[in-house]
């Protein structure tokens, strides 16, 4: 017979979840998702992220990292590696930490454990903290209730378009434009950014400011040396390129990279 998503599989106090609960409250798990591009031996200050969604604790963190048969696996040499959970993403009870790994992990400042053996209570509507110490870890997962199951995987799309929700590279080069837009004087360079709709308005930052260069339809190639951010919202921020010569008001272009892949980055991390 048909049942309802409400039909209880079990108790979220107990051993069970609720039909239709998430076991991927921890983004990108498995570590694949790396768009920062960090690399080689990873040496992250207090809060800095390096893998996404995966920053540095209050005393820092070092990790090499290595990819084996589509799995990313860390080793943490030193500090602790904290992945926040946005408590809209949480129904409240017991949930249980699990993962791959020699590492011990803690939720909330609860206390270190095994893989299986951390249990807390969370309340929906409040971020979690989840908090790795030294050793290897991956296949990281966070499930309702109090036993850990099988590791579920998330497709690679999947898992980069939300993580895109709190962070964005966006690359340019001078095939790849970023942008377009107009002349608004003879000085000044208009255009619009546009990236996948974050949590909040993010902060929006670039590679470089000579990174860039102007592209009019005339045929007309300037590089940037002012770059002005303003009108950020969830899923467009206006570029001011300003400083410019010779340019004809009104006149079309675009935004392309000067030498080599660069980028602008939009920032909604918790």
């Amino acid at each position: 017979p048909a049942t309802s998503t409400e039909d209880p599989v079990g108790d979220t106090t107990g051993t069970w979840m609720l039909a239709g609960q998430s076991s991927h409250l921890l983004l990108n798990s498995k570590f694949n998702i790396n768009q920062r591009a960090v690399s080689g031996s990873v040496v992250l200050g207090s809060g800095v992220y390096g893998h996404d969604r995966w920053k540095a604790g209050s005393g820092g963190c070092s990790y090499t990292f290595a990819k084996a048969l589509g799995i990313t696996t860390l080793t943490i040499s030193a500090g602790t590696l904290v992945q926040e959970i946005d408590g809209d993403n949480i129904i409240s009870g017991n949930h249980v930490l699990s993962w791959a790994g020699t590492a011990q992990a803690q939720v909330d400042g609860g206390g270190y454990g095994d893989t299986g053996e951390v249990v807390e209570t969370l309340i929906g509507g409040t971020n979690a903290v989840i908090e790795f110490g030294t050793g290897t870890v991956t296949k990281t997962q966070l499930d309702p209730g109090i036993s850990s199951t099988l590791y579920k995987n998330l497709m690679y799309q999947s898992d980069l378009d939300a993580c895109k929700l709190y962070f964005e590279r966006i690359f340019c080069d001078n095939t790849n434009r970023i942008g377009s837009g107009y002349a608004h004087s003879t000085t000044s360079f208009y255009s619009m950014i546009r990236y996948t709709e974050k949590r909040i308005d993010p902060s929006v930052t670039y590679s470089g400011v000579t990174d860039f260069r102007v592209i009019t339809f005339a045929g007309g190639i300037q590089t940037t040396v002012a770059i002005t951010i303003d009108k950020i919202g969830l899923r467009t921020a206006f570029l001011n390129c300003g400083s410019l010569t010779g340019m004809t008001a009104g006149e079309g272009g675009q935004i392309g990279g000067n030498v080599g892949i660069k980028y602008f980055d939009a920032d909604s991390e918790i």
